[in-house]
């Protein structure tokens, strides 16, 4: 049934609906389920905050507080394509050997006739 965990493990958070519920048998083990850059990080248990270097602002994410599935990727760009497919590469930017199959310039998406996403 949706919502309960097997024998042996228990729910990482009980914040989740029964289609977001995760089971582990060690709670260490729980997905992130939030993340967030914030300059009001929140009170209270359950909640990592992690220092940026940058003034006011923070890293938090928590394992317990979101009713939704584990953050399965994550990527930090300096200016996102259109394109969600594909990751940004600006000219100056280096790059690990392995990284350098998996970025692109970006190009005009067809859809919107964009080629960065301007809502960052």
């Amino acid at each position: 049934m949706k919502g309960e965990c097997p024998t042996g493990t228990s729910a990482c958070s009980d914040k989740t609906s029964p289609e977001n519920t995760v089971c582990y048998a060690n709670a260490d083990d729980c997905p992130i389920t939030s993340i967030e850059f914030t300059a009001s990080p929140p009170s209270g248990s359950g909640y990592t905050i992690i220092s940026t270097g940058v003034e006011a602002i923070s890293l938090v994410y928590s394992k317990t507080h979101a009713d939704s599935l584990p953050i399965t990727k994550t990527r930090v760009e300096d200016k996102p394509c259109a394109d969600p497919s594909v990751v940004s590469v600006v000219a100056e930017q280096k790059l690990y050997y392995l990284e350098l199959s998996q970025s692109e310039v970006c190009a005009e998406d067809q859809l919107n006739k964009m080629t960065y996403d301007d809502r960052y």
